[in-house]
């Protein structure tokens, strides 16, 4: 009963029945600003490796320039196939010098992961003939034998390339022979797990996110194993959060051999935007050019068909809308020329009516000047009428004075 209790506590703490609070606007926006940098993170892990060059120049035993070029190899490793080869080729050459079989084996292992990279399988299978099993190799050096194996093996699922090859075909076959080489706590025994047998460790994965610098490859490589997981249990959302987060950190250390924008390419968040798709393609076929992988090949050609197909399915249906817009323009333009006609027409009639109304207008502008000018003769007669009335009224009371005066004189008199 307790078992129990303690299994449905640590299910509802996990990150599936809680879920993860994640933003895909920003982690998109994040890994739009490094494809944009890209040159810059280019350049500076380009500058990285020329001062190891240059201290490589310095050095004088063959034992420190085996170190040097090892280190160079490593920083080449994801980044320029040619050169990590050469540098691996270096390492094997200084080994023999230096006699030391240790060395020369790790340069052969070295060898066989570029050219798993690459996706040349088939000289890759070579070099595992060539070392032998992996009880024959140095204790030091089996962990990285361990992983070589398991990276080829993981790239040989369901393609069938080597049928008599059972490890080929089972994934759990393959992990249960060579996971005891592969130290138990560390991130890269988590990441193996995930991805070739797709044990469902997704607590395990975040956990070793805490103690792993970012950005760097190895969180790339963790975040594009959550990332499968989390959509082989159908959570896209999870999905597509953690490949962007993978493919920001493979654009800002540099790293070419990577899958996270190639997987990523086909999301609907990438090919709903041309311009971000088109670009995110760009960086994808730059990166199979300059790492010469063979094996991404035909995954960027099919992201590349999937971006030409919404590309054209976009100009048919831009083709489209132009066509209706030309349509509704040349409607527009009928209806432009019948108004403009329209208008015309209605001018010449107000032109019409306007000299009309200037005939009018002079016409009557003479009336006003002739009632003017009655005006102005009624007003002199007026005038005149005026002082004639004045003067009549002045006789008039002038001769009403004297009748006054007379009547009161015969009044005194009588």
């Amino acid at each position: 009963m307790n078992r129990i209790t303690l299994l449905l506590f640590t299910l509802t703490l996990s990150p599936f029945a809680m879920g993860q609070d994640v933003n895909l606007d920003e982690a998109l926006y994040k890994l739009d600003y490094a494809v944009a940098k890209r040159d810059y993170y280019i350049q500076k892990k380009q500058q990285s490796i020329d001062n190891l060059k240059k201290t490589l120049e310095t050095s004088t035993t063959n034992n420190d320039k085996y170190i040097i070029c090892k280190r160079i190899y490593d920083e080449y490793q994801k980044f320029d196939a040619d050169s990590a080869l050469a540098y691996a080729h270096r390492c094997e050459y200084l080994a023999k010098m230096t006699k030391q079989y240790f060395y020369f084996k790790q340069a052969k292992i070295d060898e066989m992961m570029i050219l798993i990279y690459r996706g040349e399988y088939i000289a890759a299978k070579e070099r595992l003939t060539e070392c032998g099993p992996i009880e024959d190799i140095p204790s030091q050096i089996q962990p990285d034998y361990a992983m070589a194996v398991l990276e080829y093996y993981m790239r040989m699922q369901n393609k069938y390339i080597d049928v008599a090859d059972p490890l080929c075909n089972n994934a759990e076959l393959c992990w249960d022979k060579y996971k005891k080489y592969i130290p138990a706590n560390s991130w890269c025994y988590d990441y193996y797990e995930s991805v070739l047998p797709s044990h469902h460790i997704e607590n395990k994965l975040i956990n070793d996110m805490k103690g792993i610098p970012r950005p760097s490859i190895a969180a790339a490589m963790i975040e594009v194993a959550l990332a499968k997981l989390y959509k082989q249990r159908g959570n896209l959302k999870l999905y597509y959060y953690y490949l962007m987060l993978s493919a920001t950190d493979d654009i800002s250390c540099g790293n070419r051999e990577a899958q996270s924008l190639v997987y990523l390419i086909e999301s609907p968040y990438v090919m709903k935007d041309n311009k971000r798709a088109f670009a995110y393609t760009m960086v994808c076929t730059e990166n199979a050019k300059e790492y010469k992988d063979a094996g991404r090949s035909l995954d960027i050609v099919g992201a590349h068909a999937t971006i030409t197909k919404a590309f054209e399915t976009a100009l048919e249906r831009k083709s489209m809308y132009l066509f209706i817009i030309i349509v509704l323009l040349a409607v527009l333009s009928i209806i432009i020329f019948v108004q403009m006609c329209f208008i015309i027409s209605k001018r010449k009639r107000q032109n019409v009516t306007l000299a009309k109304l200037e005939d009018v207008n002079s016409t009557l502008h003479k009336l006003i000047d002739k009632e003017n000018d009655m005006r102005q003769k009624l007003k002199e007669n007026n005038e005149r009428l005026q002082e004639e009335l004045k003067y009549r009224n002045n006789n008039f009371i002038n001769a009403y004075l004297l009748v006054s005066r007379y009547i009161a004189d015969v009044r005194k008199f009588n």
